[in-house]
Parts: C-alpha cells; structure tokens; sequence
C-alpha cells in the first residue's frame, strides 16, 4: 500500500532531512528511492561500507565492476528522483563513530527530521542457526546491528526533536521461525525498547515488523 504523502500523519517532509543506516542495498535502497521520489528529500545513509569521494565517482566507475561500484550506480539513480544522497561509513554499535557520523549530517542538510535504522545481521550463521548449535557469541553477533544499534543510535539523537525514530522490525518476533531464535529474540527486545522509548518526549519510536 503506498503512503499518501499529502497527509500529515506519515509524518514526513517535503525535502526533509533522513538518515538511513543499513546500507544502500536491500531495504534501505527501497527506502531511500522512496524518500527521493515522493519527498525530494535528502538522506544519509550510513553503513559499514567506505564509498568513494564523490569527485572520484566516474573514473571509479570507468575502471571498476565491484559491489562498491554497484553501490554508487544505486546512489546515482536515487538521486536521479530529486533527493541528495549522503553515503557514510560508520559502525552503528560505536557511539563516537554515529555522534560523529550524526554531526556531518547536521552540517551537510542541517536538522535532522527523522531516522530509520535499517542495520541488521541477515547473512550471518547466527541468522538462521538451530538453539543446539547457538552460541553466546552468535548472540551477540545477531543483537550488534540491531539491538545495539538501536539503543546506540536513541542515545545518540537525544534532544534532537526527531519527527520519527523508525527501526525494520521483523514479524520473526510475533511469529518465531525454524532456526530464527536469536534473530526472533533480537527483534523482540528492540520491539520493547521501542515501545518503552514512545514514554518519552514527543518522537514518535515506532516499529515495523514485516
């Protein structure tokens, strides 16, 4: 269903200011070529990935066939809607690197309106992994990204008045699944978290579990 971007309950701005951590591909390119066409808006999106210069972007290209390449042509396009793309590379589990990240964001747009925290292990064993073969380290390889992400990143933009704070839930953890206890439980948590943040202050902390 498409979200009727006239009305003011989505709570989204022409030409807003989002941040978007996760990455380019996946959800957040979904995201982000969403935010771009209907809001002209301008996003940072942060993630683990180093993305060229922008002034090295044709070159790169020209002499280049890789998943950063890929990347690049991914932000092209998006801006090719009307937004501005911010590309930033930041590990969303260390504060200094996401107050850091979060200040040349402020610099490049000015104030950012909202946030949508994308950043999720789906690729890991610790993703889909029996209860016999789970491990504590596994854990916390599965509650990094997006556990520790989330309470990293609502630390991190207290007092900044954000219209929304929006995490990509799972229904994992309404529904379970085979092999999906840790990725169910960290979903979970943050779920909690979440619903306990909308206590506080006037940002709306919502969770989507799809």
């Amino acid at each position: 269903m498409a979200l009727d971007k006239s009305s003011k309950e989505n709570g989204l701005r022409h030409e807003g200011n989002y941040v978007i951590t996760g990455g380019i591909g996946g959800v957040g390119s979904i995201l982000a070529k969403y935010l771009s066409k209907e809001y002209k808006a301008n996003i940072a999106v942060i993630s683990r990935t180093v993305i060229p210069e922008r002034p090295t972007w044709e070159s790169y290209l020209f002499e280049n066939e890789d998943s950063t390449a890929a990347k690049i042509r991914k932000i092209i396009e998006i801006e090719s809607y009307g937004g501005r793309v911010l590309p930033l590379s930041a590990d969303v589990g260390d504060g200094q690197a996401v107050s850091e990240a979060l200040q040349l964001i402020e610099k490049e747009f000015g104030k950012i309106n909202g946030l949508i925290h994308a950043a999720a292990n789906t690729t890991g064993v610790s993703h889909v992994c029996n209860v016999d073969n789970l491990s504590t380290d596994l854990i916390k390889e599965q509650f990094y990204a997006k556990v520790r992400g989330t309470m990293v990143l609502s630390d991190r933009v207290k007092g900044m008045d954000l219209d929304f704070f929006m995490v990509t839930s799972s229904l994992s953890a309404i529904l379970g699944g085979i092999g999906f206890l840790a990725y169910a439980a960290s979903n979970v948590v943050v779920d909690q978290f979440l619903s306990g943040k909308n206590l506080e202050g006037s940002t709306r902390y919502i969770s989507i579990n799809w």
